[in-house]
C-alpha cells in the first residue's frame, strides 16, 4: 500500500502546483504482413528488428518530435512498421470469463498490433501526441522537474499513447484506414480476451503470457512512483508474441469497453485487475475527457 500512498501523495502535489504556483504554461506548437504462426522463443524485453525505427527521432531514448519535424519517409516509416507488426490471430472457439461468470465465445481470424498503439504513431497519422495533453513548453517540464515531474515518465516515441478518448481513437483509425487502405478498428471484446488468452495456442495462464505478473506486466509493485506508462513490448509476450495486454495502459475496445492496463494496481490486493478473467470496465466518464491511462490496440480485418 505504501507505493499507491506514494502515488496518491504525488498525484495532490501536481494538481496543487498546477492550480497555485505561477508557473508560466507556454503551449508547445504541434505544429503486408504474413500468415504465419506466432514465434513463442521471443525473450524477455526483445523486440522485432521491424518495430525499431532507422530514424533518428523514432529511437527509445528520444522523446517524441513535433509533427512538423516530421518528414514524409519518417512519416510512412512509422506506418510501414505498424502495419508489419500486425499479428495474425487465427479464429476459435473459447470460454470467456471466469467461473462466476463465463461465456461460450466463436471468433473469427484477424490481425492485432503486436503492440500497443505508440506515441510516434498518433503523431505519423494525426499530428498530434494525446499523452501531450499538459501542452507545457520545455522550459515549463524544466521547472516542474524540481517537484519530480518529468517530461520523460509521460512523452516518449515508444510509450504508449495516452490520453485517448474513444472519439480520438475512432478519429485515428479512420485517418489511418485512409492513408493505408486498410481496414482498422478496435477489437471487440471476444476478440481482445481471445488474443489476450494466446488464442489456439493458449497455455491458460492467469495473466497474457504467464502466471507470474512481474514476466509480463506493470503493476504499482515494479512500475515506480507514479505508475507511468512503459515503453511497448518491454516484457515477455504471450502466446501470441502480443505484448502489453496485461499491464501498461488500458486498451479500449469497441463499445467503450477497457480492457488490460493493470500498472496502477496493487500486486499484493486479492482482485487488483490483472488477471484475464476480469471482464471489461465500461468507462462512464464523459468521451471528452482524458486520461493518463488510456489507450489503444488496433484490429485489422
Amino acid at each position: 500500500m505504501s507505493n499507491i500512498r506514494r502515488s496518491l501523495f504525488q498525484v495532490l502535489a501536481f494538481f496543487a502546483i498546477v492550480l497555485f504556483l505561477p508557473l508560466n504554461m507556454s503551449a508547445q506548437t504541434n505544429t503486408g504482413w504474413n500468415k504465419k504462426k506466432p514465434q513463442t522463443t521471443t525473450t524477455k524485453g526483445s523486440k522485432s528488428s521491424s518495430h525499431k525505427s532507422k530514424s533518428k527521432s523514432s529511437g527509445r531514448s528520444h522523446l517524441s518530435a513535433p509533427s512538423t519535424a516530421m518528414s514524409k519517409q519518417e512519416r510512412d516509416h512509422i506506418i510501414q512498421n505498424l502495419i508489419a507488426n500486425m499479428v495474425y490471430v487465427e479464429g476459435g472457439t473459447f470460454t470467456m470469463g471466469d467461473v462466476k461468470s463465463q461465456k461460450y465465445c466463436q471468433v473469427k481470424s484477424f490481425y492485432i498490433g503486436k503492440y500497443e498503439v505508440t506515441q510516434e504513431e498518433f503523431l505519423a497519422v494525426l499530428d498530434e501526441n494525446p499523452s501531450d495533453y499538459f501542452n507545457w513548453s520545455d522550459e515549463k517540464w524544466k521547472m516542474m522537474e524540481a517537484y519530480h515531474f518529468k517530461k520523460s515518465d509521460y512523452i516518449g516515441n515508444k510509450r504508449p499513447a495516452s490520453g485517448v478518448t474513444y472519439d480520438k481513437a475512432l478519429a485515428f483509425i479512420s485517418k489511418l484506414s485512409e492513408m493505408t487502405g486498410k481496414h482498422f478498428r478496435l477489437p471487440t471484446e471476444e476478440e481482445w480476451e481471445y488474443a489476450a488468452r494466446g488464442g489456439k495456442y493458449s497455455c491458460g495462464y492467469k495473466f497474457s503470457g504467464s502466471n507470474d505478473l512481474n514476466e509480463v506486466g506493470w503493476h504499482s509493485g515494479n512500475s515506480g512512483v507514479g505508475n507511468y506508462s512503459k515503453d511497448v513490448g518491454m516484457k515477455k509476450p504471450n502466446e501470441l508474441g502480443l505484448y502489453d495486454m496485461t499491464g501498461n495502459v488500458e486498451e479500449l475496445c469497441s463499445n467503450h469497453q477497457l480492457r488490460g492496463g493493470c500498472r496502477n494496481s496493487d500486486i499484493n490486493e486479492p482482485y487488483f485487475g490483472c488477471e484475464l478473467f476480469v471482464w471489461g470496465k465500461v468507462d462512464n466518464r464523459k468521451y471528452t475527457e482524458n486520461s493518463q491511462s488510456i489507450g489503444l490496440r488496433l484490429v485489422c480485418d
